[in-house]
């Protein structure tokens, strides 16, 4: 068999070099084998020929070995059969490496991207925004943002892009991960990461026939299999990390492994939660038709890209998803798994949902007004006498068109944001400066957002309490809404305020900032 192949070679090689070498199964008393590593040298006594040599029990190591190389390959299929383009750079946005996903769609090989940075793939007129998210990258914010790059050919793509920072064990930044996911064909309507894994080492040097030399080929052995284990975690890091769901199914409907963020979506705590309560894959959907019409199209097709599911969650609210998805083939080319990425696209359903809403109202305020036209004009023909009233109709008509007009072309609802727990702006759009009178003050913190902003309680004549304004009590997790704030601008006019609040959290569930949206109340309230 093989060991005594083995263990033959070996012998053969030992008395050729003076040093032989061989791992074989050794059988036991009880009839078991347990893997041994044997080293042995020729040595003659007194005229006789004899080996010298030593042998150790290395089921601990295989077994070890084993484990390492059954995980990494999990975590390694699971990023390299990702339909997603993968991306990776050092702390200068260098890439490091990229798979061939990503490559193509941008039209290069894998080859011409390493080493050049980021910025070079990209349209020169998103470069500036750009730079202030590189920024936000080296104090260690995830985000999520879409980004315009150029082909090889010269082409625009628009690309999703979920980033990660990545932090050294002393938490300094190292570098970015990233996933980006091709949204040209959704942008004008409204792979698969192929880099694999260094080799894992060169063959066993001989080992020499002492015992110290010995011992330091199994400090080599050792060397592998941390070397091993650190592949084992990058591939487990970028699983981990990833801000989009990533899973692992069966076609018949179970789930075989998923990454934190996919349990987050659905409301569950971790994947083991989520993966112990879902049993039914169909259990999850809305439509539990969608799940069979799904895997039907993976089956035929291969792959899905932006599948648009509604899915219901831990505590019974529901979220939409789309779902990159592809079938996992094994040496026969049947398809024994199916795997991909899911984005939560709830508050894009729900901003396309408002706009059809109010481009409904728009539409029939229009056909108000053109019913209002025509009833003018034909009062116009009958009532020449009251041509004198008529005119004075048409004005009016003419001014509520403008107000309409005005209306429609501006969005009368002020956004405004503060980090969290510091109380600094961040943001305030042109709505919100005209509400306020002000823009971002960089003297404004927690203490004193009601003094700077000459916010009041109406009717009060005092400063709004500062622990019962929404911006506060954002930064305390809280969702709340008020009609009574008074603002004084500084040219000395007054405008009364209906705040929104809502807290903003990070992917770990921390509030990072407080969100305001505030419409101008005063003539509402007279």
């Amino acid at each position: 068999d093989k060991s005594l192949q083995a263990v033959i070679e070996g012998v053969k090689t030992t008395l050729e070099t003076g040093f032989g070498q061989a791992e074989a199964d050794l059988q036991k008393k009880d009839g078991t084998t347990i893997p041994m590593y044997f080293t042995a040298s020729p040595l003659t006594i007194k005229g006789k020929q004899y080996f010298a040599g030593f042998g150790i029990d290395i089921t601990e190591r295989k077994k070890s070995q084993e484990a390492l190389k059954a995980s990494e390959k999990k975590y390694r299929q699971i990023v390299e059969t990702a339909i997603e383009g993968i991306w990776s750079m050092n702390d200068q946005f260098e890439t490091v490496f990229v798979n061939r996903q990503m490559a193509g769609m941008l039209g290069y090989t894998v080859e011409d991207m390493l080493g050049r940075k980021i910025m070079d793939f990209m349209d020169p007129e998103e470069l500036a925004d750009n730079a202030v998210k590189l920024e936000n990258r080296r104090r260690g914010m995830n985000e999520y943002y879409e980004r315009r790059f150029l082909r090889k050919d010269g082409t625009p793509r628009w690309f999703g892009v979920s980033v990660t920072a990545i932090k050294d064990d002393n938490g300094a930044f190292s570098g970015s991960f990233a996933m980006l996911t091709d949204i040209t064909d959704r942008k004008s309507v409204t792979d698969e990461l192929k880099k694999k894994n260094e080799e894992l080492g060169a063959a066993y040097e001989q080992i020499a026939a002492s015992e110290e030399e010995l011992r330091q080929n199994i400090d080599e052995l050792a060397q592998r299999e941390r070397e091993l284990r650190k592949s084992e975690n990058k591939y487990r890091s970028l699983f981990n990390n990833a801000i989009l769901g990533i899973f692992r199914s069966t076609p018949e409907g179970r789930y075989l492994d998923m990454n934190p963020a996919f349990a987050r979506i659905a409301g569950y705590s971790t994947p083991v939660e989520m993966m112990a309560a879902v049993r039914d894959i169909r259990e999850l959907y809305v439509h539990p038709e969608e799940r069979q019409r799904l895997g039907a199209m993976l089956q035929t097709e291969g792959e899905i890209r932006q599948f648009e599911t509604e899915i219901k969650k831990a505590d019974g609210t529901t979220v939409w998803i789309s779902i990159n998805a592809r079938g996992l083939k094994d040496k026969s080319g049947k398809i024994t798994s199916f795997g991909g990425t899911i984005e939560d696209i709830t508050s894009r359903k729900n901003a396309e949902a408002e706009l059809n809403r109010k481009n409904e109202e728009i539409q029939a305020s229009y056909e108000e007004i053109t019913a209002t036209e025509e009833e003018l004009r034909q009062n116009n023909q009958e009532l020449a006498a009251r041509e004198r009233d008529l005119r004075e109709k048409t004005r009016e008509l003419e001014n509520r068109n403008r107000l309409i007009t005005t209306l429609l072309d501006t969005t009368p609802v002020g956004i405004f944001m503060v980090e969290a727990p510091s109380g600094k702006p961040i943001l305030a759009n042109k709505e919100a400066r005209r509400l306020l009178g002000r823009g971002i003050l960089p003297d404004a913190t927690e203490k004193n957002l009601a003094e700077v902003y000459e916010a009041y309680r109406l009717g009060t004549g005092q400063r709004y309490p500062a622990g019962e304004m929404p911006i506060i009590r954002g930064m305390r997790g809280e969702t709340s809404h008020i009609d009574d704030m008074e603002v004084v601008r500084p040219d000395g006019t007054r405008t009364l305020l209906e705040v929104f609040g809502n807290p903003v959290y990070d992917y770990r569930g921390q509030v990072i900032a407080s969100l305001v949206s505030f419409l101008e109340i005063s003539n509402k309230t007279r």
